[in-house]
C-alpha cells in the first residue's frame, strides 16, 4: 500500500460509517456544514465534554466561560497555523 493510501485508510478510520457498502461499493460521503452526518469519535467526545463542562465562548468571566474561550482561540491559532492564516481572528468556524 502506498503512503497515499496509508492515509486515506487512516482518515476514514476515524469515520466507523465509511465501513459501510453502498451498492457493493465503499461508501464516499461529501461532508458540508449543511448535512454534517457524523464526526470522528474524538470530536464528538470533545463536543460532549465541552457540552458538560464549559460555556459559552466570548460570553461571560465565568470560570467555565474563561475556559471555552481560551479553547476556542487555541482551535483558531491551530486552524490559521494549518492553514496558513496570518490573523486567528480571521478563522470562523
Amino acid at each position: 500500500m502506498n503512503p497515499v493510501e496509508e492515509h486515506i485508510n487512516a482518515i476514514r478510520a476515524d469515520f466507523p460509517i465509511l465501513t459501510q457498502k453502498v451498492y457493493g461499493k465503499n461508501l464516499v460521503y461529501f461532508d458540508n456544514a449543511a448535512t454534517t452526518l457524523m464526526k470522528p469519535p474524538g470530536v464528538a467526545k470533545a463536543m460532549a465534554e465541552a457540552v458538560g463542562a464549559l460555556g459559552s465562548p466570548g460570553r461571560g468571566a465565568h470560570p467555565a466561560a474563561l475556559r471555552a474561550s481560551e479553547e476556542a482561540y487555541a482551535c483558531r491559532r491551530q486552524a490559521a497555523a494549518m492553514f496558513g492564516v496570518p490573523d486567528p481572528a480571521s478563522v470562523v468556524f
